[in-house]
């Protein structure tokens, strides 16, 4: 008979239980250790894809909001009656103009303005076409007299600098589009076409004007066609919430520069005095093209870059985006001459 030590019995209980009591914390700390990596994982992972797409769905309050868009009968939400600072009146008068460019300008290009003028936007005329080339700003953002000054001096010096009543920001640009297509159609009706052409672009007047001498009279719009969605990335320089947007794709529309025969200008000034305003300005333009029935047409010879152009990229094509202020000159030279 094997005899059992005094106290054995509850030593071994005693090891047991503290043996089950430091697995049970073992597991305690790696359940605890697996939920802090699990949710590192989340915050790094799950989290910004969870706040960086926009996963909601369209409301039907915004979808009422933006009727205006494509219901013509729809009332309006928002009147746009652009009033203008300095409107040149006269620029056109009495001239039977071909071709109208209308160049979009932040008010501190003063230099920039300068370059234009002394390059392709000094051409007049061309295969007796009468040309005329205006810009397009805002008041100055920075609210100084001095500023608005000095647009006054150049506005009453070259008579071609249109000051639109409103602050020159880049949330504006849908406004200075508006009071582009209206100055237009008021002031300019006769224009054959007009081109609306942003400050950092330079047009080959001696390829456009025959491409525009062959082009319809009417109902007309042409320039790099897009055919888009939505940015629902948070980050993106282009993001739009469904309360902004809240539809699935963007209607077709012109990308950077377009031209339009006068019909075509007169009807968009006129849809741009009840139409809710949209804050990427090409994508307005589109939904106006849309509401009044007309499809854009497309040419790739609207050239849009996001870099430093040179000579090579405009001599074949009508207009060239990304053009910086010093190489302007001797790119003009390179493409008047040649």
């Amino acid at each position: 008979m094997t005899q059992t030590m005094p106290g054995s019995g509850q030593n071994c209980s005693q090891r047991c239980f503290q043996l089950h009591m430091h697995n049970m914390k073992f597991e305690s700390l790696y359940q605890r250790r697996l939920m802090v990596v699990f949710a590192v994982f989340f915050l790094c992972f799950a989290t910004p894809f969870y706040y960086m797409y926009d996963i909601q769905s369209p409301r039907q309050r915004d979808i009422v909001a933006t009727m205006s868009w494509f219901d013509g009968n729809h009332p309006p939400i928002a009147e746009h009656d652009v009033s203008f600072v300095f409107k040149q009146p006269d620029a056109c008068k009495s001239k039977d103009v071909f071709l109208l460019n209308m160049v979009l300008t932040r008010t501190q290009e003063t230099s920039l303005r300068s370059v234009i003028r002394r390059t392709w936007g000094s051409v007049r005329e061309f295969n007796n076409r009468k040309i005329q080339t205006l810009f397009v700003v805002g008041r100055p953002a920075d609210g100084n007299d001095d500023s608005l000054a000095k647009l006054s001096d150049e506005a009453a010096l070259f008579k071609d600098l249109i000051v639109s009543d409103f602050l020159d920001t880049y949330e504006n640009l849908t406004l200075k589009t508006i009071s582009t297509l209206q100055w237009s159609d008021k002031y300019c009706p006769n224009a054959t076409y007009v081109l609306k052409v942003d400050s950092d672009m330079m047009v080959n007047i001696k390829k456009f004007i025959p491409y525009l001498e062959k082009s319809p009279r009417s109902n007309f719009v042409a320039g790099q066609l897009m055919d888009s969605s939505p940015w629902r990335f948070h980050l993106s320089k282009w993001y739009i919430t469904y309360s902004e947007y809240p539809y699935k794709k963007y209607p077709l529309y012109l990308a950077g520069s377009y031209v339009m025969s006068s019909d075509v200008v007169h009807k968009l000034s006129v849809t741009s005095h009840n139409t809710k305003a949209f804050k990427f300005e090409d994508v307005y333009v589109g939904i106006m093209l849309k509401k009044n029935g007309i499809t854009p047409f497309h040419s790739d010879k609207f050239y849009i870059s996001t870099f430093g152009l040179s000579a090579k990229y405009l001599k074949e094509r009508f207009v060239a985006h990304a053009f910086k202020e010093e190489s302007i000159p001797g790119v003009w030279t390179e493409i008047w001459t040649s």
